[in-house]
């Protein structure tokens, strides 16, 4: 019949169907079985989408559950050990370039290496190279390692993170002294600019004393050579956080405050604290004797004498200028006198000193009386010597 099919054609066909039904039976039966979610999703797509190898070891059915447990701490510890391995060769690096220069041009290759070696660092990684080195430099050069690693804070911090508490924190429990206030500073030089909220959640790191205090002086220092107005409506709670603030004091003293700044504020944040207020005192007498004079008169004597006495010792020509414009005001301001009379009567020679900046002539003649008749009671033969060396001329 035409177009009937040979019976070696058929065969062929009954072949190939046959062959096709195998395939599938042997696809479905090696096919791994895909439980479907509560959601509808298959169990393979919740699963890992990358190679690990701990979660491998979890699926193995072969090893007992303490087994796997085993090896995947086993490759842990492996991990830790490659790292620790991969620290100590950077660290043979390092120390090996001593072999190659010395002085500047060792610093050079030194931060050269810690450039181009933090680049490939995670940031756990940087600071326990940190660790390491730390010992390697001195006071000099410490510098080359503390800005190595506020570069790599930086740059693998995400843009909106003012504060790392978790890197802040490692800046604080640093026991080596020199490595630690280097690292404050360099810290303070890229905060310099943050608001009071930032620098607020800052302090609530370093929450200790000197931590605090150096901070508060390293950001005051930093901006010493920057437009005050960066820090200028920050730096009256700087002064309130820094507590006793000795290195606060010294940094206030290397600002060059605008004439019209606000220092009542500074008096105020600068609370009980005596470097504090003396310094901001030398610094107002400085820009305006007589608006510091008019709020000396102000404060408690119990802050306010031993300030002042402070000031007369820090700065005797600033310490005369104010004592010359507080003796204007003494005649009509019994508070004023006063003053005058405890410092002469607590150090006559200290207040002594400050006689011959005073330029008012007949000003200048009445604090020495005062002062000689509290000197005379302790120390006649020196109070005549200075009163002759002063009037003889």
């Amino acid at each position: 019949m035409r177009g009937a099919m040979s019976p070696r054609v058929l065969l062929v066909i009954a072949i190939a169907a046959a062959a096709v039904v195998a395939v599938s039976f042997i696809v479905l039966q090696t096919a791994p079985q895909q439980s479907q979610s509560r959601d509808g999703r298959a169990d393979s797509q919740m699963r890992p989408t990358h190679s690990d190898s701990s979660y491998d070891l979890l699926q193995d059915h072969h090893l007992s559950k303490e087994d796997k447990i085993h090896q995947v701490l086993a490759e842990s510890e492996a991990g830790d050990i490659d790292k620790a391995g991969k620290l100590e060769r950077l660290v043979g690096q390092f120390r090996a370039l001593a072999n190659q220069a010395s002085g500047v041009d060792l610093d050079f290759k030194r931060l050269e290496f810690l450039n181009r070696t933090v680049a490939g660092l995670s940031s756990d990684e940087i600071r326990d190279l940190a660790d390491l080195l730390k010992d390697d430099f001195n006071q000099d050069n410490i510098s080359l390692l503390s800005r190595t690693c506020l570069f790599a804070y930086d740059s693998l911090s995400p843009p909106s993170d003012a504060v790392n508490s978790a890197f802040l924190n490692w800046i604080r429990e640093q026991e080596n002294p020199v490595f630690r206030s280097s690292l404050i500073y360099e810290f303070a030089t890229n905060t310099q600019a943050l608001g009071t909220e930032e620098l607020a959640a800052i302090f609530e790191v370093f929450s200790d004393s000197a931590t605090k205090d150096r901070y508060a002086a390293s950001v005051a220092t930093a901006s010493a050579a920057e437009p005050f107005e960066q820090i200028h409506d920050a730096f009256p709670f700087l002064i309130k956080e820094s507590g006793e603030g000795q290195q606060m004091a010294s940094a206030i003293l290397e600002i060059n405050f605008p004439i019209d700044y606000d220092f009542d504020s500074l008096v105020h944040a600068a609370g009980h604290s005596t470097p504090l207020l003396s310094a901001v005192l030398n610094k107002w007498t400085s820009a305006n004797p007589e608006a510091a004079a008019a709020s000396v008169i102000e404060i408690d004597e119990k802050v306010l004498d031993p300030a002042f006495e402070a000031l007369i010792h820090q700065s005797p020509e600033t310490a005369g200028t104010l004592v010359g414009v507080l003796s204007k005001r003494g005649s009509s301001d019994a508070r004023t006198t006063s003053l005058i009379e405890r410092i002469a009567s607590d150090d006559p020679e200290a207040l002594w000193s400050v006689i011959p900046s005073i330029s008012d002539p007949s000003t200048q003649e009445e604090i020495a009386a005062t002062v000689y008749s509290h000197w005379a009671t302790k120390d006649k033969e020196k109070a005549d010597e200075a009163w002759t060396n002063l009037f003889s001329r």
